[in-house]
């Protein structure tokens, strides 16, 4: 069993010796086929894998490997040995050995048919692990040999077989290397419009402004009395559905001042963190998280009934298919404010 030649792909990095051993198990010419035993070494005393393929007459093609096709992965010295392809073609046998590393590459072998007289001079090789059968293929990148490939016109189409879909191979990613380059002939920068814009604030403001009256740049009355209206009437459908409760608190309309207390209230629970909402009101000896002047400002429980009954949209108008129906009036104002009242 000798080996005519091999055929390292692109990209293929083999820098160890392969032994492949091939020992006949029965079966003779015309008696209905071949039956080989290939052992694979990596180094002297290594073996890796042992596979048993049956090679029928002529023409039988036994792709990936010969256990229905289960892939062999071993562990080759960090690298790994994927794939074994077995076939008969008119008297002589092929085997494609596959080595992966980071990119999957491949390493063609072509062998002549087992002859007796070339195991008994294979025999007389002084090696350790072989029996008589075993060639060491020992692969050298500076002395590689690329010589004609008679059975392998099609070596890429070979390759991609064995690899199937899906694997990270050079030749996956062929067809994308010439379309992305753009000739430097032909290149033209793009090009970048100066910024003229002046950043500015696009509203009147006072001599002196403080912080508030940027707020209410963005937050002008519409939005308020949107708050207003819709709040309060949320509360009045509820009512009148569910009724009012006995513990209830009696309900008095919101005024756009409380509103305005409620929202700044809420801006400072942004700014002072506290485990729980009811934390913001507590007050005494007995507190040890943080004293507030929350109570001064608004007590707990009215904060808390206009927390309950917050509303920016009317419930009984058609939703659509806005899932974001309650916010979206909401929304498209604050946007339409930050687009006109200020330029960056």
């Amino acid at each position: 069993f000798i080996f005519k030649r091999y055929i390292p792909l692109k990209g293929a990095r083999f820098g160890i010796k392969i032994y492949l051993a091939c020992e006949s198990n029965g079966g003779v010419q015309g008696s209905g086929g071949y039956c080989y035993r290939f052992k694979v070494y990596a180094g002297k005393d290594d073996p890796l894998n042992e596979v048993t393929s049956a090679l029928n007459n002529k023409n039988t093609l036994v792709s990936g490997t010969v256990r229905e096709n289960q892939v062999i992965l071993q562990q080759l010295h960090g690298v790994q040995l994927n794939h074994g392809s077995f076939s008969a073609l008119g008297g002589e046998s092929k085997i494609i050995a596959t080595k992966y590393h980071m990119t999957k590459s491949a390493i063609f072998f072509h062998s002549t048919a087992w002859f007796e007289k070339q195991r008994s001079a294979m025999a007389e090789l002084d090696d350790p692990v072989s029996d008589g059968s075993d060639f060491e293929l020992d692969y050298d990148a500076e002395l590689e040999e690329v010589a004609d490939i008679e059975l392998f016109d099609d070596v890429e189409h070979i390759a991609a077989q064995i690899f199937g879909d899906g694997d990270e191979e050079e030749l996956d990613f062929a067809g994308f290397l010439g379309g992305w380059v753009t000739d430097p002939a032909n290149f033209q920068p793009r090009q970048v419009r100066d910024y003229r814009r002046q950043c500015q604030v696009n509203a009147n403001l006072p001599e002196n402004p403080k912080p508030v009256d940027f707020f209410y740049l963005f937050w002008d009355d519409t939005m308020w009395r949107r708050l207003l209206v819709e709040t309060n009437r949320y509360h009045d459908q509820q009512v009148r559905q569910k009724g009012v409760a006995p513990s209830a608190p009696t309900w008095k309309p919101i005024t756009n001042e409380e509103m305005k207390t409620f929202i700044g209230l809420i801006l400072m629970m942004g700014i002072i963190r506290l485990p729980q909402r009811n934390d913001y009101w507590r007050i005494g000896e007995d507190c040890w998280l943080a004293h507030t002047n929350f109570n001064k400002a608004m007590s707990r429980n009215r904060f808390n009934d206009i927390w309950r009954y917050l509303h920016t949209q009317d419930n009984m108008a058609p939703a659509g298919e806005d899932r974001l129906i309650k916010l979206r009036w909401f929304l498209n104002r604050l946007c339409d404010k930050y687009q006109h009242v200020y330029t960056p």
